[in-house]
């Protein structure tokens, strides 16, 4: 979204509404490739990233269900990342606004459940971690309640077109959404505290390389019942 804003800014002077609204800087072009070029990934990695937190917790304990609901919840958000960079608002903005409801909607209550978590598993994360999502809540809140109050009681009355005066409350409006954004998404940073001691490692292996190996122990052991 960073690069997607300077795009914007040095080709497009954002005069008018929707002024510096997260949609409004992808939606042109060059923006809106550069957007649905990064963030498109960005969202993949949130399900892994959120699966990785839950293992952690789930060494610690094993029948927590909100561990298990926090995953689906972030799966949720990365689709509705997907759709937010692949549909802009200028292209269809019913389904634009839809994708993006999905995406601030599952980050903002994968952000409570995760200090839920913290709650309930202590001992799973760090304490300067856990610290920094409840600083991390409190600054979302504030975001999220100055966005819906603005919109709610100085724009939704409004009539297009905006005076100069009303515009102003367009903008608080804006940079609270972003606000907004930075706050929620920030959350997966404080994981690096949490797996600073973990080492991840994949192993790809075949099911017939399973059997194989079965086989290869029950003749060992044959052979050792024979010789005895």
């Amino acid at each position: 979204f960073v690069l997607a804003y300077l795009l914007t800014f040095s080709v497009y002077e954002l005069e008018e509404y929707p002024y510096y609204f997260l949609s409004s800087s992808i939606d042109q072009y060059p923006a809106s490739n550069v957007g649905s070029l990064l963030i498109s990934p960005a969202s993949f990695c949130i399900p892994f990233i959120a699966y990785i937190r839950y293992v952690v917790v789930q060494s610690k304990n094993a029948n927590l269900r909100s561990n298990k609901y926090a995953v689906w919840i972030a799966i949720i958000s990365a689709i509705g990342g997907h759709g937010v960079a692949s549909f802009q608002a200028s292209a269809d903005l019913s389904v634009h606004l839809s994708f993006a409801g999905f995406f601030f909607g599952g980050s903002w209550f994968y952000l409570l459940i995760t200090v839920y978590i913290d709650r309930k598993v202590p001992e799973a994360a760090n304490k300067k971690a856990i610290l920094l999502r409840q600083v991390v809540v409190a600054l979302s809140a504030i975001s999220l309640a100055a966005m819906c109050g603005t919109w709610y009681f100085k724009v939704r009355p409004l009539e297009w077109p905006y005076s100069e005066k009303e515009n102003g409350y367009l903008v608080v409006v804006a940079y609270m959404e972003i606000a907004l954004f930075f706050t929620i998404m920030s959350v997966y940073l404080t994981f690096v505290l949490d797996f600073s001691k973990f080492h991840l490692h994949v192993t790809v292996h075949r099911d017939d390389d399973d059997t194989q190996l079965e086989e290869d122990e029950n003749e060992e052991q044959h052979k050792h019942e024979v010789s005895m």
